[in-house]
């Protein structure tokens, strides 16, 4: 599947549908492949790489990078920190053609092969061979920082866990940034709250957020979490004066956060629209399906349309006998790019105190 020439380089302020749909494609290929690597070798972390896959499949082929040629010395920086997602990064990368996924596929983790369990720089497309967990962000920086005294235009972008924030190095890597005004450095936290031991709150409490706004950074986060965005849905219900309402969400097994969001939404909605509200979710319980049919409307809780709300929300209302009104998804109404350049005009993050109103969840 080739890379979208129109959003090489990030050159589009914003994803076309046709762009979203091939990306979500690529993920699920994606995430058979992660399955396969790591049954075939018996060992390795399928986890953290299905976690981790769609923000790869987003830099790998929207970034300035080129698999026909992965040292192309103005080429832009990928760097994995994380490097034990090994899986999910050789298959979003052989997917686009940087190499064969199929020989990942058979020789992961082989003795004498270069796909090795943590990513190594021998692999077309890695550009730094991962050691102990919070270096990347200092490998990052001075990528960033050559690429400014080379004169390159090169950005450079560091992919971490959120477990591996526990570590002091990545501190020390963030004032190193700031100090030396790396604007082209951006760092990309997976937050899925998960480590090896467990729950990242539980075996290392940590502000992850409130870190890097403290060292001099800009921090942006899902739209969804803005409190702002949350207005408009309870305003978009009131608009309709139904008396029922389903908020149709994706939610996730790999973090709470989004099913904690989406029920917080609805919540709103019911206490301040007087309309009964309920949630369901597409890949958790409770599930869409199972709702109570009958009248009302769906609002679904998406930023965009695609596959997800074209067809799984509908066939899973379908299934749960509603017939109602669905409405657009929230993300397309006109007014949340509103939303998004007053926050970017207050100088605060997309959703600047985001998830507040969960006690003890803030990240």
């Amino acid at each position: 599947m080739s890379r979208p020439a129109s959003c090489r380089n990030f050159a589009a302020p914003k994803l076309t549908p046709e762009i979203e749909c091939q990306l979500r494609e690529r993920a699920r290929r994606a995430r058979g492949d992660i399955l396969k690597m790591t049954t075939l070798a018996g060992c390795g972390h399928p986890g953290g790489s299905m976690s981790s896959i769609d923000l790869y499949q987003v830099l790998y082929s929207l970034a300035g990078v080129d698999p026909a040629e992965p040292r192309r010395p103005d080429r832009d920086r990928i760097v994995i920190s994380h490097g034990h997602t090994s899986p999910g990064v050789y298959a979003a990368l052989g997917g686009l053609g940087f190499f064969p996924v199929d020989e990942a596929i058979a020789h992961f983790r082989q003795a004498g092969g270069p796909f090795e369990g943590h990513v190594e720089r021998c692999v077309p497309g890695v550009e730094w061979s991962t050691g102990n967990l919070g270096q990347g962000l200092s490998a990052g920086c001075g990528m960033a920082l050559a690429a400014e005294v080379l004169g390159l235009p090169s950005r450079v972008f560091v992919v971490m866990g959120d477990g591996e924030q526990q570590k002091g190095q990545i501190a020390e890597a963030r004032r190193f940034a700031v100090k030396y005004g790396l604007t082209r450095l951006t760092a990309l936290v997976d937050l899925n709250r998960l480590q090896i031991s467990g729950d990242t709150g539980e075996v290392m409490p940590q502000r992850i957020r409130a870190n890097f706004e403290s060292d001099g950074w800009r921090v942006l986060e899902p739209l969804g979490c803005d409190p702002a965005v949350h207005d408009l849905c309870v305003t978009l219900v009131r608009e309709t004066g139904a008396d029922r309402v389903i908020l149709a969400a994706h939610g996730s097994f790999k973090s709470p956060a989004p099913s904690r969001i989406a029920r917080h939404v609805a919540g709103r909605i019911g206490a301040e629209t007087g309309a009964e509200a309920l949630v369901g979710f597409i890949d958790q319980a409770p599930q869409l399906a199972t709702l109570p049919g009958g009248e009302g409307i769906c609002l679904p809780f998406f930023a965009a349309g695609g596959d997800h709300v074209g067809e799984d929300v509908l066939a899973a209302l379908a299934k749960a006998g509603f017939r109602g009104r669905i409405l657009p998804p929230v993300g397309l109404d006109a007014r949340v790019p509103g939303i998004v350049a007053a926050a970017i005009a207050r100088g605060e993050a997309v959703c600047a105190g985001a998830c507040r109103w969960a006690k003890g969840q803030n990240p």
